[in-house]
């Protein structure tokens, strides 16, 4: 089905306005609506009911009118007659009150002083005037229409009113907490514009939603395709992911445990190291001062920085389990970065000394926080997105601490930790 373009144009129109004035425009529309359609239903209702006990009342006044005229009509007493008439239209709802003989001769008619009064617009009901099972005459009583139709024009009234009063209400509300979200917006909109490179150009009468979502959507597309070409790795373009592990507590193990029994816990350590390097075929090396340094290069795979991320995970729990058997247990530091735009390692110069990844690496293993693993924040991209507890360092934002995996990855890193530690303690 094909929308006219007249349609098109005007439903472009109505989105293109503000967020604001969408809702109170949509609020009002709905509180119009249904103040129309409930001030018709409860008026029919009451004008149902209204005419249904007008029914009621004129047949049942008209019928008693008649049983009290019976005598007065038969002895043709029109004192008595015009009397009861004009008691009768002094009660409310009645208008007008007329006898008439069987030859349809009136006998006598009294009319209400209101001034509520409509002459002829209210319902009449007669009933006849029987005497001995003979029909004498006829009473003829006109109802006061003015007041029959009062109670559902003052429903219609107070409904409008209340209405009117929600809608106002409705209104004010709806205004400030319109404005706050158009606000908080419009906040977004600046930030996007400020943080992303490009300026994507959304249409003049777009709206705010619009706007956003077009900066959004043009932005990522553009960013997706610039991570896609980021992440083409080329035979000359080889990256490589550093792991560096940092005994923390060794110099206190050489002034507190026998030379002996520190030589074996060192060596533990060093072969639960050579053990998880093998098995995520890590390439192994070691510094000078006493730190392990374990590289993963993405020409041997292509998950090297999660098997990178993984070896680290499997040296820290090993290093736990077996320290809990031993009698003392060193406190090991666990680093990870990749040679993203840096090289791998120094040449000449101490690592310190120069920002490399095997340096970098270093600086994260030397961190305080214990029981996983520490990388920068801007190489989490490297990784999967499922990573399942990430924690900013209390040292700094851009630096993150990971101490656990996807629970598939999870489990198999439980079975090598238990595999390993059977055949080092065995």
């Amino acid at each position: 089905m094909t929308v006219p373009k007249k349609n098109g144009k005007i439903a472009r129109k109505i989105f293109s306005l503000s967020l604001k004035t969408q809702l109170m425009l949509i609020y009002g529309l709905f509180m119009g609506v249904l103040t129309v359609f409930s001030s018709l239903l409860i008026h029919s209702e009451i004008e149902y009911a209204n005419q249904h006990q007008a029914d009621t009342m004129g047949r049942l006044i008209s019928g008693q009118t008649a049983s009290a005229a019976a005598n007065m009509l038969i002895t043709g007493d029109r004192l008595s007659l015009s009397a009861l008439l004009n008691r009768l239209v002094q009660t409310p709802y009645i208008s007008e009150a007329s006898i008439y003989s069987i030859d349809n001769l009136r006998m006598g008619r009294a009319v209400s002083n209101s001034d509520n009064i409509d002459d002829g617009d209210g319902p009449v009901y007669s009933a006849p005037i029987n005497y001995q099972d003979v029909i004498a005459g006829y009473v003829r009583l006109s109802l006061d229409q003015k007041l029959l139709t009062q109670k559902p024009k003052e429903a219609i009234q107070i409904i409008i009113t209340v209405s009117s009063i929600l809608l106002i209400l409705g209104m004010v509300f709806l205004f400030f907490y319109s404005d706050n979200l158009v606000r908080k917006l419009a906040l977004i909109e600046r930030q996007l514009h400020s943080v992303l490179p490009l300026q994507p150009s959304a249409p003049e009468d777009a709206g705010e939603i619009d706007r956003i979502a077009t900066l959004v959507e043009q932005q990522l597309t553009e960013t997706r395709r610039l991570s896609n070409n980021e992440n083409v790795i080329h035979p000359d373009d080889t990256m490589t992911a550093i792991i560096s592990i940092n005994a923390k507590n060794i110099s206190r193990f050489q002034q507190l445990l026998a030379p002996q029994d520190l030589m074996n816990i060192v060596r533990l350590q060093i072969e639960i190291a050579v053990e998880a390097a093998s098995l995520y075929e890590g390439s192994l090396s070691y510094s000078p001062e006493g730190n392990i340094y374990i590289r993963f290069s993405s020409t041997e795979s292509e998950s090297f920085a999660m098997d990178a991320l993984c070896c680290g995970l499997l040296i820290d729990m090993l290093s736990q389990r077996i320290g809990e058997q031993s009698i003392a247990a060193i406190k090991l530091g666990i680093g990870l970065c990749l040679s993203d735009k840096i090289p791998e390692f120094p040449k000449e110069q101490h690592p310190a000394l120069c920002d490399t990844a095997a340096s970098q690496a270093l600086i994260l293993a030397s961190l305080l926080e214990s029981g996983g693993l520490h990388m920068l924040r801007t190489q989490l991209s490297w990784l999967p997105a499922d990573i399942t507890e990430i924690q900013v360092s209390e040292h700094s934002d851009e630096i993150v601490f990971i101490s656990a995996i996807p629970e598939s990855e999870a489990a198999e890193l439980e079975r090598q930790a238990d595999a390993l530690e059977e055949s080092l303690m065995g």
